[in-house]
């Protein structure tokens, strides 16, 4: 019997022991993710960056800045019970305003070529250090200048970002010696959504190239 007592406090004992461990670990994991996704979704651009407004604000195409409708299209679209805590996240971002950063165009001597980055996070936020700084510095390290393409995010939906990015590269070759970028050497890159509109924005150039058109 005494022995029976003592297998079945081990055998407690273990249980408790694996449950802690495990209650441990998954706080562990918890942790990492929220860390991480702090440092990736980031979507507030340095204070300090040096950025360009791609359109005066009376010419920027689909801007509504106090269109309430397009918060609302938005809820729907996403499912959103909480208008109020959208409202809160989102509503300011109606006077987005398309920019590009330029702080890593690379100083004057030989015409580089230029990369254009589309930060990721599913056209709701942006990666803007993680997918966007990070890779600019990148960039410069092989000789490239770089330019950091902030697109207009929720409540305003694909393809209005579109528009924002043909205007970067259209700017970009019309200030080529500004920066002194070779304006038939301007490329994109982009990450998850940024991705999505790269490669969406490449095909329509292709598409355009191919129909005889300038992009």
């Amino acid at each position: 019997m005494a022995n029976s007592v003592r297998f079945g406090r081990k055998s407690a004992h273990k249980a408790r022991t694996a449950i802690v461990i495990v209650f441990v670990f998954v706080v562990a994991i918890i942790a990492a993710v929220y860390a991480e996704a702090q440092a990736l979704i980031n979507v507030q651009v340095d204070a300090s960056a040096t950025l360009v407004e791609l359109w005066p604000e009376e010419e920027i195409p689909y801007y509504a800045p106090e269109d309430q409708a397009l918060l609302r299209s938005c809820y729907e679209a996403l499912g959103i019970q909480d208008r109020l805590l959208y409202s809160r996240l989102f509503k300011s971002n109606l006077k987005q305003k398309p920019t590009l950063q330029v702080d890593y165009a690379l100083a004057a001597g030989e015409r580089r070529p230029a990369v254009i980055i589309c930060p990721g996070g599913g056209y709701i936020t942006k990666a803007v250090e993680k997918e966007g700084a990070e890779i600019a510095r990148w960039l410069n390290s092989i000789g490239i200048s770089a330019f950091i393409l902030n697109y207009r995010i929720a409540p305003y939906g694909y393809p209005v970002q579109l528009a924002d990015a043909e205007r970067a590269i259209r700017y970009l070759r019309y200030h080529a010696d500004e920066y002194q970028i070779d304006p038939d050497q301007i490329g994109i890159i982009g990450f998850s959504a940024g991705g999505h509109l790269a490669s969406t924005l490449q095909k329509i150039r292709l598409t355009a190239s191919a129909a005889g058109r300038i992009f």
